[in-house]
């Protein structure tokens, strides 16, 4: 069985913004979804598109990635321009 969750950011933020890593500009805008399916281990898909605005133009920038993750481990999804980390835990204690 398998679950999407969509991931979605359209807040903007104008001039700097040190609480969110934004030294000058406006906000990056995110998009994309974070799809887990159980199997023979967890399996964590990544489709992210990440767009920043940089002198009048967007650049968008796509992460698009499948890992086989084990409960409570901690994974870092790398992109050039952006990252993503993810941890899966368990809402049963006894698992």
């Amino acid at each position: 069985t398998g679950r999407r969750i969509r991931i979605q950011n359209n807040a903007r933020v104008e001039g700097p913004a040190p609480a969110l890593g934004l030294l000058s500009g406006t906000s990056a805008e995110l998009d994309g979804w974070l799809e887990l399916e159980a199997g023979r281990g967890l399996r964590v898909s990544l489709d992210l598109l990440y767009g920043r605005e940089r002198g009048g133009a967007v650049a968008n920038f796509r992460l698009r990635q499948t890992r086989v993750v084990s409960t409570g481990e901690l994974h870092y999804f790398d992109h050039p321009a952006f990252g993503a980390i993810v941890r899966v835990d368990s809402l049963d204690p006894g698992s």
